[in-house]
């Protein structure tokens, strides 16, 4: 093989990684919010979403996000992220299929 035919697998395999983790990243997010309680719409309203050179960071603009997810003595959690955690394997299967991965 030559150097450019090379180049250019290495250039299709970077492109598919980059919109596989696009793709999981919105995935991710989207269960994340479908789980998230509303009352005002804020906390649901409120997700970030930062790309990093291994992947996302996800966080929430409300002060209240933390109690929500990890409950209090007086409140249940309510467990978004750490539920969509759980379903890691099958968020990447979709994130596969849309990012055009076989």
């Amino acid at each position: 093989m030559s150097n450019g035919i090379i180049d250019s697998l290495f250039v299709d395999l970077n492109t598919r990684l980059r919109n596989f983790k696009k793709e999981f990243a919105m995935e991710f997010v989207h269960r994340v919010e479908e789980r998230t309680p509303v009352q005002t719409g804020a906390l649901k309203g409120g997700w970030v979403t930062e790309q990093t050179q291994t992947g996302f960071e996800l966080s929430n603009t409300q002060d209240y996000a933390g109690y929500v997810e990890n409950g209090t003595d007086k409140m249940a959690p309510r467990a978004m992220i750490a539920t969509t955690a759980l379903e890691m394997k099958e968020i990447a299967e979709v994130a596969k299929q849309r990012a055009g991965i076989k």
